[in-house]
């Protein structure tokens, strides 16, 4: 439109110069403004898109630069604390070691107390005081003859709890591979100013838990 106008003006400005001043003049001016009446009458206003397009651009410009702001909304204190928490290692609980599992290398002997019994004294039998004896029951699963074991015999309540533990060796006996011996009349006189040995002697076979361990056994050539 700017251009338009300019373009009449330069048409008129001609005609001055050529025609001269007068009512000739006049009639131009005239004619010239009402021919910028009719163009802006006519001129779409939806033509004019350049602020528009700058509206455009600028919209871009701020989406580009929203990539950076989202970044930042990571918290790295969050993010370190999630990788330690990741990368601690689990807390295996400590089991501690019985004496029975030091002593894995024994697993094809296998020591039961399959009798208890109570003696009391009898002067007669020349035994001057209450004694208690077991029958032990010693199988060997291995390839090899054993002349002896060395071991430890705890004797528990039905709790669990350790009433008396006492060294037994077994002995007397060759054990043949796949074989097993019965050793009887194994036992200890009871002491009546020990509780341990009056305890062991007035409980029943079957209140009583006994556990044998292993620590060393003796082949024969």
């Amino acid at each position: 439109m700017k251009k338009t106008v300019t373009l009449l003006f330069a048409i008129l400005l001609s005609n001055i110069l050529l025609f001269g001043c007068g009512n000739n003049v006049n009639d131009e001016l005239e004619a010239l403004r009402a021919e910028i009446e009719r163009l802006k009458s006519t001129t779409n206003p939806t033509d004019i898109t350049t602020e528009p397009l700058i509206e455009i651009e600028s919209t871009e410009s701020v989406s580009v630069t929203t990539e950076p702001t989202t970044a930042q909304e990571t918290d790295p204190t969050t993010i370190q604390e999630s990788i330690t928490t990741t990368e601690k290692p689990t807390e295996t609980p400590t089991k501690e070691i019985t004496t029975e599992e030091t002593t894995s290398e024994f697993y094809f002997i296998n020591v039961e107390i399959t009798n208890k019994y109570n003696l009391p004294k009898n002067y007669d039998a020349r035994r001057y005081s209450d004694r208690v004896e077991f029958d032990i029951k010693v199988t060997n699963y291995g390839t090899k003859s054993i002349r002896g074991i060395q071991g430890v015999l705890d004797i528990q309540d039905m709790f669990g709890k350790s009433i008396k533990s006492l060294n037994c060796d077994l002995t007397q006996q060759t054990i043949g591979a796949n074989q097993y011996h019965t050793y009887k009349g194994l036992g200890w006189d009871i002491n009546q100013f020990k509780n341990e040995d009056t305890k062991i002697y007035n409980s029943d076979y079957d209140t009583l838990i006994f556990v044998y361990t292993v620590n060393q056994v003796i082949y024969s050539n």
